[in-house]
């Protein structure tokens, strides 16, 4: 069972600050915003000054870049790409650290409101063991601090208790054919309704809510993934994300990294639009970029059932404009950078990402063997797969590869591979590792899997259960994306009716369990779970040693009702368990009948900002707007530090390496999560006390041994280094992972490749970011070894080859060429201004003498150059 078990079923409660919190001001709102967001539409590509230029035949994407482009060449892949967004999504979380960026350029561009419709939502900081207003007395200075600013800035706030930033955001405010940029990585949901979304960083967002700037988009590969089929009866959305997970860096390796998926066929036609949203969602959880679907019918009705019908009709009429053009359609491979198809019929089958990473995908029938392997073959003589105390990769391999019987049906090897390699870096900082063959708990929900069609299957497969008189063994946590859905199911006889025996525990509308904010799972037992992420730790436990499983909502149900990861009969697509007589039962895996069990509840409270229970603050209109006092409390919200920023000379000598780790280093890891550090996100000084607290635990440490080791260096050597994998900075978008390794020195980090938004934040924070020419030499670097880095004031945009020195404890010194990140000319000016808030307020004060207009033509050039 949970460590912290929640308690029962909370009422449906939307916290208005004004009316429930002392010292928050009653701001004025401008009802204008009502008639902004109804008549919102996208720029069409026809529309577009390219339309009569480009005469090639276009992907969906494709139109929709021309549509939104300011600068740029979308046919020059591995460039830059400047986009307009139509829609900017902030949450509490990342937003504080965005905002008080935001409230410096502001000030600096005397400027009083954003232009670009834009949304915070407050879902992050919501401990759902709490529930909502306990949580908000924990956080009541960042409420004040983000609420004010929404109102005094322009933007719209979505209240606690509201939902989820991205199934509102789809609800109420995202537009087909549109772009979308958000402080939040799972801002790819939108893909769902045809939009093109990415993740960005908080200071990338800041730029554009400030000064309309167009964001940056890496002009990476488009992948078309053709749909045949339809989904199997007992099949969900969740299991085509699995596959992709699972398979395209795989398949195309770098080329994956990052890469657009534009989904096309008759195969989508099986996928609700709540479904596709999903998919969306999880994709950069394999490493891609983004996902789209391209509009259809069915997203113009799902658009009529939130009340928004004439943005529906507007769909209608322009599904030839968002769609692909039909010689794409005819000829994919001539058209898409690469092609993957998948036949739903056939190759769907129930998987699950086993612990430590989504793309570690199996399928269900073959976790028991795979978990008694990994423990029995790998766990158990761990030892001989190491050299000289690192992983011996090579030696892993060639005994799996050669291994007679191995645990597999279809999924690849080097999913294996990969997984046990993993397992083994877990088992040598924690001699406790050992995967459990039962199952002791199960999430579904929060910002993916938490649609009215996932909820359906839930209840589904709890009614089967039901009817067979099936003994249950574990209870499941539910968290439904947003109000209206939580309303729905809380009316629904049936829910009641499972809430009331226990069988489900119907949770506040928040990340709640994904984020580790409650429902935390213990440290040696298995945890099944429809969300998008299981990276280690992530779920909360104060060991951040987990086993957390990823599966579609009805296989969380059954799992947690039988216990046990055997349960799973692929011949009759069946679950084995008991009844309550001790009888032998199966129970087939099937969709909810046609009928729709759950009746949709729109409270479209937007529409009516005067009702009992609002669900937005709208912002201030612009001239009462300047009356509002943005409130800071200089604790839980606090100014940067005067020495955040130092100015680089023309070397690094001598920094000692801070840690050196392996692949898929996380944003977790590098700024901790969960109730301990998210309301902390405003105070950098109380924030970078998680910097790497999760490796620490996992290596049996004091959890701030990290921490006090990079404060030290700071002192004694003016920094150190940080060395990793692949994908270093996975994970979350969260900018605070590139601002505490900058404020404690840990300037520079080598690793084989970089997730792109951490990437992105840490060269706008002045980080030195390093990839290894040669991926052979990772492992020749250790812990406390001596990197010198010279040239510095030499760097180039296009020649980016650079010596590291490196100095063993034991005194021998060699060199590697490596390659920096820094690939256009404004970016070395940033790595030389400290970062790029110093170079915006140098530039304005140094250069410009204040001329706001002046700086104003530079910065916009400056963010539009493209190597």
């Amino acid at each position: 069972m949970p460590t912290q078990t929640p308690p029962k079923t909370p009422e449906p409660v939307v916290y208005d600050p004004r009316k429930q919190l002392e010292g928050y001001p009653d701001t004025p709102e401008d009802k204008n915003f009502v008639l902004k967001v109804k008549n919102a539409r996208p720029k069409l590509f026809s529309e577009s000054k390219y339309a009569n230029v480009i005469k090639k035949p276009l992907t969906a994407t494709e139109k929709i870049w021309y549509a939104h482009l300011d600068a740029g060449n979308p046919e020059k892949r591995g460039s830059i790409i400047y986009l307009k967004p139509d829609l900017l999504l902030i949450q509490d979380a990342t937003g504080k650290l965005l905002l008080l960026q935001a409230e410096l350029l502001f000030k600096l561009l005397q400027k009083d409101q954003t232009d670009i419709l834009s949304v915070l939502y407050y879902d992050h900081n919501i401990k759902v063991d709490f529930g909502i207003e306990q949580a908000i007395i924990q956080d009541k200075e960042g409420i004040k601090f983000l609420g004010t600013s929404s109102s005094r800035r322009g933007i719209i706030f979505s209240l606690p208790g509201n939902g989820i930033c991205h199934r509102v955001s789809d609800e109420y405010f995202n537009l087909p054919g549109g772009v979308l940029f958000g402080s939040d990585s799972h801002t790819p949901t939108g893909g769902g309704m045809g939009m093109f979304a990415l993740g960005k960083g908080g200071w990338s967002i800041a730029k554009s809510l400030v000064a309309s700037l167009p964001m940056p988009v890496d002009r990476n590969p488009i992948i078309g993934v053709y749909l045949k089929g339809s989904l199997p009866d007992g099949t969900e959305p969740k299991q085509i994300v699995q596959l992709l997970n699972r398979d395209i860096i795989r398949l195309f390796g770098n080329e994956g990294n990052g890469s657009y998926i534009e989904f096309f066929g008759p195969g989508i036609q099986s996928v609700s639009v709540v479904g596709r949203s999903s998919i969306t969602n999880s994709l950069v959880d394999g490493g891609m970029g983004t996902g789209l679907f391209p509009p259809d019918e069915q997203v113009a009705r799902y658009l009529e059932s939130r009340e928004r019908k004439d943005l529906g009709n507007w769909v209608r009429k322009n599904l030839k404009d968002l769609n692909p053009d039909a010689e794409v359609l005819k000829d994919p491979q001539k058209y898409y950078d690469k092609v993957l198809e998948y036949d739903l019929s056939k190759e769907l089958h129930p998987a699950l990402a086993m612990p430590g990473n989504p793309k570690n995908v199996f399928y269900l029938d073959e976790i028991p063997n795979v978990i008694k392997f990994i423990n029995d073959e790998i766990l158990n003589r761990h030892e001989d797969f190491l050299k000289d105390g690192k992983i011996d990769k090579e030696k892993i391999s060639s005994f799996i590869e050669t291994c007679p019987d191995l645990p597999l049906r279809a999924t690849p090897v080097e999913t294996l591979i990969n997984f046990a390699i993993q397992e083994i870096d877990v088992k040598k900082s924690y001699d406790k590792r050992k995967l459990s063959l039962e199952v002791s708990s199960g999430s579904i929900g929060s910002c993916t899997h938490s649609g009215k069609d996932d909820i359906e299957a839930a209840v589904w497969a709890n009614i089967q259960l039901t009817k067979n008189k099936a003994k249950r063994v574990s209870p499941v946590s539910v968290t439904y994306g947003s109000r209206d859905g939580w309303l729905s199911v809380q009316s629904n006889k049936t829910v009641q009716e499972l809430i009331n025996q226990g069988h489900l525990i119907l949770l506040d509308s928040a990340c709640g369990p994904c984020i580790g904010m409650g429902f935390a799972p213990e440290v040696n037992t298995a945890s099944v779970r429809s969300f998008n992420r299981n990276f280690m730790g992530r779920a909360g436990n104060k060991e951040k040693i987990d086993q957390v499983y990823l599966a579609s909502p009805a296989v969380v149900i059954y799992l947690a009702a039988c216990g046990k990861f055997d349960a799973y009969d692929p011949s009759t697509r069946s679950f084995i368990t008991k009844d309550d007589s001790g009888r032998e039962i199966k129970i087939k895996l099937s969709n909810p009948a046609n009928e729709a069990m759950l009746t949709a509840v729109v409270s479209n409270d937007f529409n009516n900002p005067d009702g009992e229970r609002p669900a937005f603050i709208l912002p201030a209109p612009s001239e009462q707007s300047k009356n509002i006092k943005v409130l800071y409390d200089g604790e839980i919200i606090a100014v940067l530090p005067e020495d955040m920023y130092d100015i680089p000379k023309d070397k690094f000598e001598n920094l000692p390496v801070l840690v050196s780790l392996g692949d898929n280093v996380t944003t977790d890891d590098l700024s901790a999560a969960g109730i301990k550090y998210i309301p902390k996100r405003g105070n950098l000084l109380e924030l970078e006390l998680g910097f790497f607290e999760s490796i620490s635990l996992r290596e049996q440490r004091d959890p701030q041994y990290y921490y006090n080791l990079a404060k030290e260096y700071k002192v004694k050597t003016n920094g150190c280094i940080m060395v990793g994998g692949k994908l270093f900075g996975s994970g979350s978008s969260r900018e605070a992972a590139a601002f505490i390794p900058r404020h404690l020195r840990t300037k520079v980090a080598i690793a084989e490749s970089f997730a792109p938004i951490h990437r992105e934040n840490a060269i706008e924070q002045g980080l030195f970011y390093l990839t290894f020419k040669d991926p052979n030499d990772r492992a020749k670097l250790d812990r406390e070894d001596l990197i010198s880095i010279y040239g510095l004031d030499m760097l180039n945009a296009d020649k980016r080859d650079i010596e590291v020195k490196v100095k063993k404890k034991n005194g021998k010194e060699f060199s590697i060429t490596c390659q920096h990140v820094l690939d256009t000319p404004y970016k070395i000016e940033v790595f030389r201004a400290g970062s790029e808030p110093n170079l915006v307020k140098k530039i304005l004060i140094d250069q410009f003498k204040g001329n706001i207009s002046e700086f104003m033509k530079w910065f916009s050039e400056k963010n539009r150059l493209t190597p």
